[in-house]
């Protein structure tokens, strides 16, 4: 029997000028500005615009007669409800002089107070560089390439980068975790952006910390946000992917993997991302993304493992920089076409960028495909199941590991037609379309993976699902269960069904 979806709730915030936290009406008004600190002084600003150099100051004390707020993590203060006419404001914070500054509240309105900012920051992209493993000289090669563009006054890059040991000696063979904003360089070989000094916690600049562990890359993300406040987010999350089942995402040799099942936890941050891409192999399953379907708009990532050069940063940050108003559609877009034009004849490459708002679709569809597959599921077709699977578009390079991973549609598809069940193709027509719907890009180069349609899914054989855990590792069927589209769906319960059938070696 079908599980029952946990419902969401869906809202949104219309934000119309500069709206504080308390409202206005016809008697009183409101100020609002932003405290940054810029060389040992704090700075107002009448917009989340800071100029370069300066930092968002939290927990400032602002106030003025009749009015008290500390700001937030981005630095933004709201007066509410004061009388109208001239208001002096005091803004100070330890370790710095105090600010008195005159503004005017004009009833039934938001006033802004400070000076404007230097410019209006479009973009903020965020890299988590997780080369804590052995692919430590491809993300230092992957940082070059960031510096050949570097940040400009509508985008800024944001860098958290992770070395390990033994693999890479380049740029004084420096260990542990530095930050930098990435600034722009013509030198090949050495790393020359800006370094944040530490902020309290390895998370955010200096350290040795699991990259693996979602509590660092949530506080990346908060302190990237606040830092360099935008109209929109991108995160990418690079490192030693594996899919759903090994490495997922990215590992850190001296901490932990950080798992699907992490990633929900990872992202729930405000405001939430809007694109996240992952340079990472063997991300863009179904498993992966609707895990964070709740937690930005768009995924962008491989189906297939990533060619050794990654993401091709320099192409891409010269696309956005050069038209930075580009929205996360089609920057999420850009990314795809982007990094499979830059491998067209050279390597197999797969990309493919995903509308999560569409993805309750795609998944009610496959819970269709997966409780017909129960009900006619018997071992007289299961050599026809088994038959569709290892015909269908498989991805991972012929390793072993990865023999599960199949594209969803060519799949549904070769299920569809290979049981002779009117229900079941009509099921896998459905899943087809709603897999299309949700796609807003997708494109592979290389004959391998021809039969690519932008989303893959898990159907193991016996012994990959069904056996115990290795070197301590979760056992695979309990780790599948825990995912959000096993509580969602009936696919894991066929899985068990398909996998039982399949005769023990």
């Amino acid at each position: 029997m079908r599980r029952t979806r946990r419902g969401w709730l869906w809202g949104v915030l219309l934000l119309t000028g500069c709206s504080g936290g308390g409202g206005t009406n016809a008697l009183t008004g409101n100020l609002a500005g932003y405290v940054y600190a810029a060389g040992g002084a704090l700075v107002i600003r009448s917009s989340a615009g800071p100029a370069g150099g300066e930092v968002p100051v939290q927990s400032a004390v602002v106030t003025c007669p009749g009015g008290l707020d500390l700001t937030d993590t981005t630095g933004r203060f709201d007066l509410v409800g004061l009388q109208p006419g001239e208001q002096t404001v005091t803004i100070s914070k330890t370790g710095y002089s105090s600010v008195v500054l005159t503004g005017t509240v004009t009833a039934g309105t938001t006033n802004l107070l400070g000076q404007p900012g230097s410019s209006t920051r479009q973009w903020t992209v965020m890299v988590y560089l997780d080369a804590d493993n052995q692919r430590e000289s491809a993300a230092l090669a992957d940082l070059l390439e960031l510096e050949r563009v570097g940040s400009t006054s509508a985008v800024t890059v944001d860098v958290l980068c992770d070395r390990a040991v033994g693999y890479d000696t380049s740029n004084g063979d420096w260990t542990g975790a530095r930050r930098f904003t990435v600034q722009r360089s013509s030198d090949p070989t050495r790393v020359l952006s800006s370094r944040l000094e530490s902020e309290g916690g390895s998370a955010t600049a200096e350290g040795e910390p699991d990259m693996g562990d979602p509590a660092v890359l949530r506080a990346f993300i908060q302190s990237s946000q606040a830092r360099w406040p935008a109209n929109r987010y991108l995160l990418v999350v690079w490192g030693r992917g594996g899919g759903w089942r090994a490495r997922a995402v990215s590992s850190d040799l001296t901490g932990t993997p950080l798992t699907v099942a992490e990633l929900p936890s990872a992202l729930q941050t405000s405001p939430a991302l809007d694109v996240v891409a992952f340079d990472s192999d063997l991300a863009q399953m179904l498993e992966t993304v609707y895990q964070i379907r709740n937690r930005c708009g768009y995924v962008v990532g491989s189906q297939e493992l990533v060619p050794s050069g990654g993401l091709p940063y320099a192409a891409l940050l010269t696309a956005l920089t050069g038209d930075a108003t580009q929205t996360p559609a089609e920057l999420a877009a850009a990314l795809v076409t982007g990094s499979v034009d830059f491998y067209a004849g050279s390597a197999t490459a797969t990309w493919a960028a995903v509308r999560t708002d569409r993805l309750d679709t795609v998944a009610d569809r496959l819970d269709d495909l997966a409780t017909r597959l129960r009900q006619i599921g018997d071992d007289t077709n299961q050599a026809a199941q088994q038959a569709a699977r290892d015909a269908a578009q498989g991805y991972g390079g012929g390793d072993e590991r990865f023999h599960g991973y199949r594209d969803l549609v060519d799949l549904a598809t070769r299920l569809g037609s290979g049981l002779s069940d009117v229900t079941l193709s009509n099921a896998a027509a459905a899943l087809e379309t709603a897999v299309t719907a949700a796609l807003v890009a997708r494109d592979s180069t290389g004959g391998s993976v021809a039969g690519s349609h932008g989303l893959s899914i898990y159907l193991p054989d016996r012994d990959d699902y069904l056996g115990p855990g290795v070197s301590g590792e979760t056992p695979r069927q309990d780790a599948y269960e825990a995912l959000e589209l096993s509580r969602d769906t009936n696919w894991d319960n066929y899985l068990d069904e398909f996998c039982s059938r399949q005769p023990r070696p």
